[in-house]
């Protein structure tokens, strides 16, 4: 603590910003004891700064991702991410509507979810979303192939839980 980094992370925003980049923060929070925070808090707090500022780009680049979320997304996948990252709700419906698209790949996988807890609808597998992970893969994939570069920075990772950690992998 106390060694400069949120003023380091500052100037990095700045630069980027300037490079039409993008600088997404996410932080998890210390008020949990450790490994039993929320699971994908840190991700969910960037992941919402992330819709705040396509909304803000403008209607270009706000079509360009739901064009891409569209393609990629599944109906229910999107269903899943939404209701693990509520924050993610406008962006997610302006981009799927009524298309679905089935499941393939890794994500046909079935899981059996038991109740060891949950976030939102999504329960958790012996703390881990399998699925999710998956799923917030391929939601990362989408968003960081719309042209500008973003850069994630997460803060506070000592309190991420296993799935996040397991996820930024």
């Amino acid at each position: 603590s106390g060694m400069g980094k949120t003023k380091l992370a500052e100037l990095l925003r700045t630069i980027i910003k300037g490079d039409d980049g993008i600088f997404i923060r996410g932080k998890f929070d210390d008020q949990l004891s450790p490994g039993s925070a929320l699971p994908y808090s840190g991700l969910a707090s960037a992941f919402g700064e992330y819709c705040t500022l396509l909304e803000q780009m403008g209607q270009d680049e706000w079509n360009e991702v739901t064009k891409k979320l569209k393609k990629e997304i599944s109906v229910d996948e999107g269903k899943l991410l939404v209701e693990a990252i509520p924050s993610l709700k406008k962006v997610i419906t302006a981009g799927l509507g009524d298309a679905v698209k089935p499941l393939t790949g890794a994500g046909a996988q079935t899981y059996d979810f038991k109740d060891t807890g949950s976030v939102g609808d999504v329960t958790i597998a012996d703390g881990r979303f399998p699925r999710l992970n998956y799923v917030l893969k391929k939601f990362i994939s989408v968003i960081s192939s719309t042209g500008d570069p973003i850069i994630f920075l997460i803060d506070d990772m000592q309190w991420a839980d296993v799935s996040s950690l397991d996820l930024l992998k």
